[in-house]
Parts: structure tokens; sequence; C-alpha cells
């Protein structure tokens, strides 16, 4: 009469981040048994081995996080008290697939493109200065693709050049950084000096007068407000002594129009007009 359940002693797993698919299983009991263990998120049973007292064997898993259960049944039945293990397993490597901006300027606005299951932080690194990314603010665009933006206040390097990468890691501890970007800082929005028009029947010459070295665009959009086909079009792309003017067409009564300057750093100012025909 066997009336004493078996001993198990379990070395390894343990509850432990693992970089490695295949986990040791190194246990050992006081008599022989039959082991075995429980995948606890699916109840499936996988036998270890079976009438012995050692065990000591590499077993494959898939990343992301185990949840086990650990058995030893001896001749008579009875169960050693079970062992329940947690642990995670992640292989592969952080990705950083794409940066912004790549080239140019910055107001401050920076974004990652990153690939990764088992996120842990997304530093930007630029000069000698780090911004931890909140990973909550994240877009998921694709199962474990990613879209981060950082917004960090550049106003101590305006007009001059910083260096930026963005460095990734997850939490087994690998990590990625993407390729160091040299960007000229322009943290300061363009100025619209002023609006002067000159009206001929319905026809509208404005001139506009800005303040901006790094100009992008200049658009305009008629009647945003109450029109839902209006659409935003290019006034000009570039200021000759500081003007820009262009020449426009409205329809018969009151209109608006609104006007967006935006330079190559993103920063932007904008005004309203009104025109009667």
């Amino acid at each position: 009469v066997d009336s004493t359940p078996p001993v198990l002693t379990l070395n390894t797993p343990i509850n432990y981040l693992n970089t490695e698919k295949k986990i040791l299983f190194d246990l050992s009991t006081n008599e022989p048994t039959d082991m075995y263990y429980i995948d606890n998120n699916d109840l499936k049973q996988k036998n270890l081995c079976k009438n012995c007292n050692l065990l000591n064997k590499l077993i494959s898993f898939n990343d992301g996080l185990w949840n086990i259960t650990i058995f030893a049944r001896d001749k008579a039945g009875q169960l050693a008290p079970p062992q329940n293990i947690q642990f995670f397993i992640d292989t592969k490597l952080p990705k950083i697939t794409k940066t912004y901006p790549l080239k140019g300027f910055t107001s401050g606005i920076f974004e990652a493109d990153i690939q990764e299951d088992n996120l842990a932080s997304l530093i930007l690194h630029y000069e000698n200065s780090q911004f931890p990314v909140n990973l909550n603010t994240c877009t998921n665009l694709n199962k474990n693709k990613y879209r981060c933006e950082a917004d960090v206040d550049l106003s101590a390097h305006n007009s001059h050049q910083i260096q930026y990468y963005f460095e990734l890691t997850d939490i087994a501890g690998n990590n990625a950084k993407s390729k160091a970007i040299l960007l000229d800082v322009d943290t300061t929005d363009p100025l619209i000096n002023s609006i002067t028009k000159a009206q001929t029947e319905n026809k509208v010459t404005f001139t506009l007068d800005i303040t901006e070295t790094n100009l992008d665009e200049v658009l305009y959009i008629i009647n945003q407000d109450t029109d839902p086909r209006a659409r935003w079009k290019t006034f000009c792309t570039k200021l000759k002594d500081g003007l820009c003017v262009k020449k426009i067409t409205f329809n018969e009564g009151t209109s608006t129009i609104d006007f967006q300057v935006t330079d190559k750093a993103g920063n932007s100012a904008g005004q309203r007009e009104s025109v009667a025909v």
C-alpha cells in the first residue's frame, strides 16, 4: 500500500523572461512518476515523461505569456502538490521601420513607426536630451505595428541644427535604434503682417505681406463653413520681397476666404477675410 504522495522538486522553468524558444524542464521526484503539465490557457495536457523520477529536457514554446501547472502522479495515482509557473518568451527583435522627419526642418514634432509585440519603452534622443514617448498614445496600424509621436520643446535650439534618433526596447531587454538624422530647427510661426485687396467687379487681387524665411506654401479656401465642396487650394509657394500675390474670382454675394501659411517645419498661421461682390 502506497499512501504517501510523491514529492516534486522543480528547478526550472521559473517565472522569468526568456529570449529563447526552448525552455529547460529540470524536474525530479522521490519515486517513479508520470510527469506532465497543463497549459492553463487551453487546459490541454502535455506529457513530459512516464515512470521516471528525473527529467532534464528542452521544450519549445511560442512567443508570449505562458501559464502552466506541472504535475507528478505515482503508480498509486497520488499527485504531488502541483506547481504553477508563469514565464514569458520574446525572441523577436523590435524594429523601427520609419522615422519622421527624414530631412529638412522640425518644429519639435517627431514620429516613429515601430514593430513589436511587447513594448517596454520608446525614447527620443536629441542632442544631450531624452524624451520618453507615452506608449499609450501610439496608434495601432496593424497587429504589432504602431505609429508613435513625440512633441518636444525645441525653442532653445531655434535656428540651429540638432541630431535625433529613436531607441525602442521590449520587455525582454532587446532594443533597436533608428538612424541618426540631422535637422534644422524652426519653432517660430510664420507672421502675416498684412493682407491688402484690390477689387474689380468679382475679381479680387490679394497681396499678403509675410515674414517667414522657410516658407513651404500658402493655401486658401473659400466659404469653408458653408460650402461642402470647398477645398484648400494653393495661393503661392514662394515669396517675392516678402509678398505673395494672386487674383481670385468670387461668386456674387458675400464670401469668406481663409489663408493658411505653413513653413517647412510645419509651423503655421492663418487669417480670414471677407469679400462682397
